[in-house]
């Protein structure tokens, strides 16, 4: 096998793995715990991706709100896995009110998965209040321009105290330019 496949199996495993958990975690008997268990499954993939196997932390579901500053807001609490988090536990306790109410069983209790619904849609206009409502002011002056530099070091030469006179000069010399 070529190591492109490896690693691309490797990658696909994680979402394998919560795909095939979906089923039965969202159709527990009680509506109200299919968002949570669904969701707590999305983040420990998430992280286990991330930190454990087979480390690769981008392409969070969180950073796709990167760009929607009042959702992003909620990162200074939960960070990027508390903002997958609402998005997963929203889309679930809508699908499953949703599948609620299209059963034709008896045991569906009418009120409840109203009640599920409104929380479903609830919980995201607060995330959204809460970001909107602390969200940084525009920037008072005008954009101040940066640049990062990069003197090409070998990497034995970076800590080694013979070389850091020079590592420092070289930067210096680079800065200025």
């Amino acid at each position: 096998l070529s190591l492109f496949v490896v690693v691309s199996v490797a990658s696909a495993l994680p979402f394998a793995l919560w795909g095939s958990l979906v089923p039965t975690l969202a159709h527990r008997p009680s509506p109200w715990l299919a968002p949570w268990l669904t969701a707590s499954a999305w983040v420990a993939m998430e992280w286990l991706r991330a930190a454990v196997f087979p480390r690769v932390p981008w392409l969070l579901l969180g950073t796709s709100q990167a760009d929607w500053s009042p959702m992003i807001q909620m990162a200074r609490i939960t960070g990027v896995y508390g903002i997958s988090f609402a998005i997963v536990w929203s889309n679930t306790a809508l699908s499953r009110a949703w599948m609620a109410l299209r059963e034709s069983t008896p045991r569906v209790d009418g009120m409840r998965t109203a009640r599920l619904g409104l929380l479903a849609v609830a919980a995201p206009l607060a995330t959204l209040a809460l970001g909107l409502a602390t969200e940084p002011p525009p920037p008072l002056g005008p954009p101040v321009t940066l640049a990062a530099v990069h003197a090409g070091i070998a990497h034995h030469q970076h800590w080694d105290p013979a070389y850091i006179p020079g590592n420092i000069q070289r930067y210096l010399t680079l800065s200025a330019q």
